[in-house]
């Protein structure tokens, strides 16, 4: 039995898994603070984030939220 392994750290953000209420919440890798959450909308049947308020992303930080998500939904 294989276990899929997901890519979850990148060179300014990662994402820790809360399995407690199934979520994925992701942080700045050098200030740790939280960004957001990656979660499952069964509405969608796809993986979705919602980010913090204040929380601000450039576009290769957007690329790899999106990659995260992308992999999830492969699953």
């Amino acid at each position: 039995m294989s276990t899929v392994k997901i890519r979850t750290e990148y060179k300014f953000i990662v994402f820790r898994e809360n399995p407690s209420i199934g979520v994925w919440n992701f942080f700045n890798k050098r200030s740790g603070y939280e960004l957001g959450v990656v979660e499952y909308f069964r509405h969608w049947k796809q993986y979705v984030v919602q980010f913090e308020p204040d929380a601000i992303f450039s576009e290769q930080r957007l690329l790899d939220i999106a990659d995260f998500i992308r992999q999830l939904n492969e699953l």
